[in-house]
C-alpha cells in the first residue's frame, strides 16, 4: 500500500435499472421497429415463419404474441445470451446454425419487449430437447428508485414439451403501452413489409411474417413487400452467368400481363465474372405539372401515404441483398449505380429517386461479391463492377421499353391541331344539318369539345416542357453546367470512399471499446489498425483530390465572371493537365491512358480559359463514357492540337466503340440519342457535346465528327477555333 493511503478498494460499474427505457422505449423509434427487432431475432434463430397475433388490443387486457418455429433456446443459452445485455455472440458468430447471415448484432433486441409492453412471458422450445423453458419479465421492476440491473431477478422454470417435435420461441406481451386499431395494424403490416424481400425474390433461407388479429377479422395475413404491389411498371430480371432475361409488367397494359424482352447476351470478351443475380425493379412515374393520373392511382392504393412524401422518400433506391440480408450501404439514398448522374445527362433516364429495386445474391453462387475486412462495404473488384453493369443493362431495357411505348403513342395518336380541325369540321356539319339540336347532338358536341380541349392541353404541356429544357440549357452559364456534369459523373467515386471511411471509423470505435489497455495490443490488432489507417488515407486522398479540383474549377469560373469573360494568354498544355488531373481517379480506375500532342511545342493562345477547360472536360467525359464499352486491350484518349493559318485545330480521339449513326450530327442534340449499347453509355449522350457546340458558336468555331479516326474502332471530333477569335501568342 502506498504511503498516505488509508485503504484500497475495487468497484464495478453498475447499470441503473431505468437504462431499460434507454435501450427500449427511448431508443426504438416506433412499434413497427420494435416488432421487427423481435422478428430479426426469430429469423436469426433460423425460423422459417414468424406469427404476430394481436388479441383484444382495444381493451386493457390486450395482448401481442410473437411466435416462431426457430431453434429455440436452452436454459443455458437463455442465461448466457438472452439475459446478457449487449452480448457480442452474433458478432463472434456472424452466421446462424443453418448458415444465414445474422441480422441482429447489437445484442439489445430483447428490450423491444419493454417498448411494446410492461410485462413479457418468454416460452422457449429448444430443438432436439424435450424441455420447455418459461420465464416472466416485469419491465416496471427496473424503474423502481435505486434499482440496478443485477438486483432484478426473473422467475423461470423448466417442464416437458407438450409435443416432442415442437421448437421455437414464443413471446407473450401483456399490459400493452400503445393503443392499437385495425388501421395501425395494417400500417405496421406495410412497414414490416419494407424489411423483407418480395416473394418473387425469396431464396431457400428466407422466412415469412404472418399477422393475425381476430378482433378485426384478420385471420391470417402474410406480410408482403407493400411497395412492390402498387408499382405501375415492374421489372423482373435474372442473370444466369451468361445472359440476362428481362420481363416487364405495365399497369396501363395489365391485360397483357408480364411480357418477356429479348434476352441480353454477352459476346466473347465481354463475359461477366459475377455469378447469377435476381433483380426486381419497381418504377414509380410521377405526374407532369397539371396532371393527376398517378397521384390518383397512388392515393387509391396507399390511402393517406403519398408516393413522393411516403414510399419513395423513404425507400427509393436499389438495395443489394446478400443471403437475404441487406448489404448496407448499398441502397436508399446511396446511388451506388450512378443513376442520377445518367439522368442529369438525359431526363428520360431512370433516376435513383424514381425506383425501388432489390438485387438478390448469395455467397455460394457469388463468392467474389464479398465485404472488405471491416465488413461495412463490398470489395471493389471486377466481379462487383460486372454486377453493376448487368444491373445497368436491365435498367436500360426498362428505359428502352418506355421509349418504345412513347414512340407508339406518338405514332398512333392524332396530333392536337389535326384533332381540333376534325372536331370543328364535325361540329359544323352537325349544326348545318339540323334546325334544332337534340340531347344526343349536344352530347356529341360536348364529347368533341372535351376531346379537343384535352389534346390541346397535352400539346401545350409538351411544348412547355420543351421550352423549359431549352431555357435551362441557355440560361445557365455553360461552364457552371460543365462542373455539374463532371461532378455528377464522378460523384459515386467520392461517395464510395466516404462511406468506406465512415465504416472504418465505426469499426475502429468498436475495436477501441473492446480493447483492454492494461494489456499489450496483439500483433493482429496492430496490423488491423495499420490496414484501416492506410485505407482511410487512400480514401481521403481521393476525396480531397476531387474536391480540390472542383474548388479550383469554380475559382476559374469566378475569375472569368469577374473579368467579364475577357480573353487572356494561356498555355494549352496547362489546360489539358488541369482537366486530366481532375478526372485522374476515374481514369485510373478504368486504366485510361491520356496522350497529348501539340504543334508547335509550348503552344500559347488568347482565349477565355474557362471556355476551353469546359470544352476539354466535356469531351473527356464523352470519351470516358465510350471507353467503358471497351472490354479488351488498352483504353486511350488522344488530344492533338495545332495552330494553323485558319486558327486553332484540335482533334480529340478515343479508341472506344465509335459512333454508329446515320446522321452523326445528332450527337450534338440535347437529351437525344439514337445509338444504344449494353448500358447505353455512348457518344452523343446528354448535354456534354451540345455544351461544347454552344461554346464554339460564341467563337464562330465548329465541331464535327471526323469521317476518319486515329483508332479503329474509335471516334474523333474535329474542333476549329478561327484565328479571328483565338489568336496564337508568339
Amino acid at each position: 500500500m502506498s504511503a498516505g493511503v488509508i485503504k484500497e478498494f475495487k468497484s464495478a460499474i453498475k447499470v441503473a435499472g431505468r437504462a431499460v427505457e434507454y435501450w427500449g422505449s427511448q431508443s426504438i423509434s416506433s412499434d413497427a421497429s420494435a416488432l421487427f427487432e423481435l422478428v430479426k431475432n426469430s429469423r436469426d434463430a433460423d425460423a422459417k415463419k414468424v406469427e404476430i397475433l394481436f388479441e383484444n388490443v382495444t381493451t386493457p387486457s390486450g395482448r401481442i404474441t410473437v411466435k416462431d418455429d426457430g431453434t429455440g433456446m436452452t436454459e443455458d443459452e437463455i442465461k448466457e445470451k438472452w439475459l446478457v445485455a449487449g452480448t457480442d455472440f452474433k458478432i463472434i458468430n456472424p452466421k446462424t446454425k443453418a448458415g444465414r447471415r445474422v441480422w441482429g448484432e447489437m445484442g439489445i433486441g430483447r428490450f423491444s419487449c419493454e417498448r411494446l409492453a410492461k410485462k413479457t412471458k418468454m416460452i422457449s422450445y429448444p430443438r432436439d430437447k424435450n424441455e420447455k423453458i418459461v420465464m416472466d419479465f416485469d419491465w416496471e421492476e427496473y424503474k423502481k428508485p435505486g434499482i440496478t440491473f443485477e438486483k432484478v431477478e426473473h422467475q423461470g422454470f423448466v417442464t416437458k414439451k407438450e409435443e416432442s417435435d415442437q421448437h421455437g420461441l414464443e413471446l407473450i406481451l401483456d399490459d400493452l403501452r400503445s393503443k392499437w386499431s385495425e388501421q395501425k395494424i395494417q400500417r405496421i403490416k406495410k412497414e414490416l413489409g419494407s424489411y423483407i424481400l418480395p416473394k418473387e425474390l425469396k431464396g431457400p433461407d428466407d422466412f415469412e411474417i404472418v399477422i393475425k388479429a381476430p378482433e378485426f377479422h384478420l385471420k391470417e395475413e402474410k406480410v408482403e413487400s407493400a411497395i412492390t404491389k402498387i408499382a405501375p411498371i415492374q421489372v423482373r430480371a435474372e442473370f444466369d452467368g451468361t445472359k440476362t432475361k428481362v420481363k416487364i409488367y405495365d399497369v396501363d397494359e395489365d391485360a397483357k400481363g408480364w411480357r418477356e424482352r429479348t434476352p441480353i447476351t454477352y459476346k466473347d470478351g465481354d463475359e461477366k465474372t459475377c455469378g447469377p443475380i435476381k433483380f426486381g425493379l419497381f418504377f414509380f412515374p410521377l405526374d407532369k405539372s397539371g396532371e393527376s393520373k398517378w397521384a390518383s392511382y397512388y392515393n387509391d392504393r396507399l390511402r393517406d401515404m403519398d408516393v413522393r412524401e411516403g414510399f419513395l422518400k423513404k425507400y427509393a433506391g436499389i438495395y443489394l441483398y446478400r443471403d437475404a440480408a441487406w448489404m448496407k450501404p448499398y441502397g436508399g439514398s446511396n446511388d451506388w449505380l450512378g443513376l442520377e448522374g445518367r439522368r442529369v445527362q438525359r431526363r428520360s433516364k431512370v433516376g435513383n429517386s424514381q425506383v425501388y429495386g432489390i438485387v438478390h445474391t448469395n455467397q455460394e453462387t457469388n463468392p467474389r461479391i464479398r465485404p472488405t475486412a471491416h465488413r461495412e462495404v463490398l470489395q471493389d473488384n471486377e466481379a462487383f463492377h460486372d454486377l453493376k453493369k448487368v444491373l445497368i443493362d436491365v435498367i436500360t431495357e426498362l428505359e428502352s421499353y418506355r421509349d418504345e411505348k412513347k414512340a407508339a403513342v406518338v405514332k398512333t395518336t392524332v396530333q392536337p391541331d389535326v384533332m381540333a380541325e376534325n372536331n370543328i369540321s364535325l361540329l359544323t356539319k352537325l349544326c348545318k344539318s339540323k334546325d334544332e339540336l337534340t340531347k344526343t347532338d349536344i352530347g356529341k358536341i360536348l364529347q368533341y369539345a372535351t376531346a379537343t380541349g384535352k389534346f390541346i392541353q397535352e400539346f401545350v404541356q409538351d411544348e412547355e416542357e420543351k421550352i423549359k429544357d431549352i431555357g435551362e440549357l441557355r440560361q445557365h452559364e455553360l461552364s457552371v453546367l460543365t462542373v455539374g456534369l463532371v461532378a455528377s459523373y464522378v460523384a459515386h467515386q467520392i461517395t464510395e470512399p466516404l462511406d468506406k471511411n465512415i465504416a472504418i471509423l465505426n469499426d475502429a470505435q468498436k475495436m477501441m471499446d473492446s480493447l483492454d489497455f492494461s494489456k499489450p495490443m496483439s500483433e493482429e490488432t496492430v496490423n488491423q489498425g495499420r490496414e484501416w489507417l492506410e485505407e482511410s488515407q487512400r480514401n481521403t486522398q481521393k476525396i480531397t483530390h476531387f474536391m480540390a479540383w472542383v474548388d479550383e474549377f469554380s475559382h476559374h469560373i469566378s475569375k472569368s465572371v469577374s473579368s467579364g469573360g475577357k480573353t487572356k494568354q494561356v498555355k494549352l498544355q496547362e489546360l489539358w493537365d488541369f482537366v486530366v488531373g481532375g478526372l485522374k481517379n476515374t481514369m485510373d480506375l478504368l486504366e485510361i491512358k491520356p496522350y497529348y500532342y501539340e504543334q508547335p511545342e509550348n503552344l500559347k493562345i488568347r482565349i477565355s480559359a474557362i471556355d476551353l477547360e469546359s470544352v476539354i472536360s466535356n469531351l473527356m467525359i464523352n470519351s470516358i463514357d465510350a471507353l467503358q464499352q471497351r472490354t479488351e486491350g488498352s483504353r486511350v484518349v488522344r488530344f492533338d492540337a495545332a495552330y494553323k493559318e485558319e486558327g486553332l485545330v484540335i482533334k480529340f480521339s478515343d479508341n472506344g466503340p465509335g459512333i454508329n449513326l446515320k446522321n452523326p450530327e445528332e450527337v450534338f442534340v440535347p437529351f437525344v440519342t439514337t445509338h444504344r449499347t449494353g448500358d447505353e453509355i455512348t457518344h452523343g449522350h446528354g448535354l456534354g457535346l451540345p455544351v461544347v457546340k454552344e461554346i464554339l458558336r460564341r467563337y464562330n468555331g465548329t465541331i464535327e465528327v471526323s469521317p476518319t479516326s486515329h483508332f479503329k474502332p474509335g471516334a474523333t471530333f474535329l474542333i476549329k477555333f478561327p484565328s479571328s477569335t483565338v489568336k496564337r501568342v508568339v
